[in-house]
C-alpha cells in the first residue's frame, strides 16, 4: 500500500491528512463532502490502485462521518454514519460543545477487558508495570481540556478501572489525567538525562565482591585511592556486593542434611504397580510400572501424530492420567473444555462415540522425565517458586526450543499459578545397613533407647527394673532416638 499511496499523490492532494495502518486508512477532506462526492473520489483512487497492482484484488470501501452527508443515493462502496463519534482503530473522535475535535480511547461493542491476575506466576515488576502502562496509554490517547485534566482515570474510563480491580492490580487512588500527562513530560526529561549519563558509563569498571567486615577501610575507598595514586583517571569504579552464608546457616544446613538422611514421607513413597487387568495394556502396566510415583513431571506422547504433552502432578501418576482421560471423555460427550491435553486427544477420537479408557491409553505413551523429593518440594507448594511447577516449565521450554511443532501445551502451563496443596508429612526412616545413627561423624554411635512395656525406657532389651524408681524427665520426654525407627512421625510443613 505504501507504493500505491506514493504513486497517487495527485489524487490525495485534496486531503488535509491521510494515513493507513495495515488495512485501515483515514482521510480528512477540506470542507464538507457528501457521500456522492466521496464515492467519485474513491472510484478514481480505486482505478489508480488497480492500474498499479495490475489486478482488481484490492477493493476499498469508505464510511463518511457527519450529519447531512448522505445525498440520498445508494453507493456500493461508500456509506454515511450520523453517530456522535467516529472510531478509528482503538481511538475515538468526537466534537466538543465548543466545536473542537477531541479524542479518547474506543471500546468495541461487547468487548471484555482482561489483565494478568496477580495470582499468576509473574514478577512483581510485571504486575507493577501493567497499571502504569494502562494509565499512560489511556492518557496519551485522551484530549486534555480544563475539565478532563481534573478527572480521575476511573471516572474517564470505568471499564478499564473495573478490569484492573478484578485482576487485583488497581491502585488505591487513581491519578488524574493531568497528573499522568505531567509525569510523562517529566519522564521524558529524565530519560534524556539518563541517556547522557549512560553514554558516560560506557567506560565504567564494575567490581563484585563478597560482603566482609574484615576491611579497615571500605573497599571502594581503597580502590579510589589506588586510582588517584597511580593517575588512572580513565577508571570509573562501580561496586556491587554479594552475601556469603554465615556460620549459623552452614551448621543448620549440615544438621538438616544429617537429620533427614534416609527419611522419607510415608504418604509420598514410591510403591509398586497395582494396576488391575482392565487398566493394563497387553498384560503390562500402561506406565512402565511407575504408575504410583508422586511429585513427578511426565511426558505423554501421542502415538498418532508424535506430538507430546508435558505435565506435572503431586498425586500418583495414574490418578492424574485418569483425570486426563475423563477430561477427554467430557469434551467429546458434553463439550466441556479443560486443557490442551483433552483438546488434542479428543480430535483423534470419533465424536459420535464415547471412547473407552483402554482406547485412550493405547493412543499415548507416558513416561516420567523428572521426580522430585516430596519433602523438599512440599516446602514451595503454592508459591511463585514452586519447584514442581518450575521443573515443568523448564521441560516445556526445552522441548519448544528443540522441536516446537511437537509440543501440545499452551501458555497456561507456563504462566499459570501453582495449584498444589501442602499436606502433613508422616516421616519414615528407610531401612538401611548403616548402624551409625548419630548426627556427628564419629565412629561411636549414639545410645538408642527403647520403650519397655512394663516400665518406661530402658537402655537395652534385656534390662529390667525390679523395683519402682522415681519419675524422671526422660520418662515423659523421650531423648533423641527414643522413637522406634519405623514409627511414623506427624509433622506440619
Amino acid at each position: 500500500m505504501a507504493y500505491a499511496m506514493d504513486n497517487s499523490r495527485d489524487i490525495l492532494d485534496d486531503l488535509i491528512y491521510d494515513g493507513i495502518y495495515r488495512d485501515d486508512g483515514i482521510a480528512v477532506f477540506k470542507g464538507s463532502k457528501t457521500t456522492g462526492e466521496v464515492a467519485n473520489w474513491l472510484s478514481a483512487f480505486q482505478d489508480r490502485v488497480n492500474n498499479l497492482a495490475g489486478s482488481e484484488f484490492l477493493e476499498f470501501t469508505a464510511e463518511v462521518w457527519g450529519n447531512n452527508k448522505n445525498d440520498g443515493r445508494k453507493h456500493r462502496a461508500v456509506d454515511a454514519t450520523n453517530k456522535d463519534y467516529f472510531p478509528f482503530l482503538d481511538m475515538e473522535m468526537y466534537w466538543s460543545t465548543e466545536g473542537n475535535l477531541q479524542f479518547k480511547v474506543h471500546l468495541k461493542e461487547n468487548q471484555i477487558l482482561k489483565y494478568l491476575n496477580r495470582g499468576s506466576t509473574h514478577t512483581e515488576a510485571c504486575f507493577a508495570a501493567i497499571p502504569t502502562g494502562v494509565m499512560k496509554r489511556l492518557a496519551s490517547l485522551t484530549t486534555r481540556t480544563n475539565t478532563s485534566e481534573l478527572m480521575r482515570m476511573d471516572e474517564l474510563y470505568p471499564m478499564h478501572a473495573k478490569a484492573l480491580q478484578a485482576a487485583n492490580l488497581a491502585p488505591n487512588i487513581f491519578p488524574t489525567l493531568g497528573e499522568i500527562l505531567d509525569n510523562q513530560q517529566t519522564d521524558l526529561t529524565t530519560n534524556d538525562e539518563k541517556g547522557k549519563k549512560n553514554n558516560q558509563d560506557t567506560r565504567t569498571v564494575r567490581f563484585c565482591l563478597g560482603m566482609s567486615k574484615g576491611w579497615n577501610n571500605p573497599i571502594h575507598a581503597t580502590l579510589k585511592e589506588l586510582r588517584n595514586k597511580h593517575g588512572l583517571t580513565w577508571l570509573r569504579i562501580s561496586m556491587s556486593y554479594h552475601k556469603f552464608s554465615n556460620l549459623r546457616e552452614i551448621f543448620q544446613g549440615d544438621l538438616n542434611r544429617k537429620l533427614m538422611d534416609g527419611i522419607v514421607s510415608r504418604d509420598f513413597m514410591d510403591r509398586p504397580c497395582n494396576c488391575n487387568r482392565a487398566s493394563k495394556i497387553d498384560g503390562k502396566c500402561a506406565y512402565n510400572g511407575e504408575c504410583r510415583k508422586m511429585c513427578v513431571v511426565y511426558k505423554a506422547t501421542c502415538r498418532v501424530c508424535d506430538e507430546s504433552y508435558i505435565g506435572q502432578t503431586q498425586q500418583k501418576l495414574k490418578d492424574r492420567m485418569g483425570q486426563h482421560l475423563n477430561d477427554v471423555k467430557k469434551l467429546i460427550t458434553k463439550g466441556i473444555k479443560s486443557d490442551s491435553f483433552a483438546s488434542h486427544f479428543a480430535n483423534h477420537c470419533k465424536k459420535e462415540t464415547k471412547p473407552t479408557s483402554d482406547e485412550l491409553r493405547r493412543m499415548m505413551k507416558v513416561k516420567i522425565i523428572w521426580q522430585g523429593n516430596a519433602i523438599s518440594c512440599m516446602k514451595s507448594f503454592g508459591k511463585l517458586n514452586c519447584s514442581l511447577c518450575m521443573r515443568e516449565r523448564i521441560e516445556i521450554l526445552r522441548t519448544i526450543r528443540q522441536e516446537e511443532w511437537k509440543i501440545i501445551n499452551n501458555c497456561n502451563e507456563i504462566y499459570g499459578a501453582c495449584r498444589h496443596k501442602t499436606r502433613f508429612h508422616r516421616f519414615l526412616k528407610e531401612h538401611t545397613n548403616v548402624k551409625n545413627t548419630s548426627t556427628d561423624e564419629g565412629n561411636k554411635p549414639e545410645k538408642v533407647y527403647k520403650y519397655d512395656d512394663r516400665d518406661g525406657l530402658s537402655d537395652s532389651d534385656d534390662s529390667q527394673e525390679s523395683s519402682p524408681r522415681p519419675a524422671r524427665v526422660s520418662d515423659v520426654i523421650p531423648p533423641p532416638g527414643a522413637l522406634d525407627v519405623c514409627t511414623p512421625i506427624l509433622v506440619c510443613v
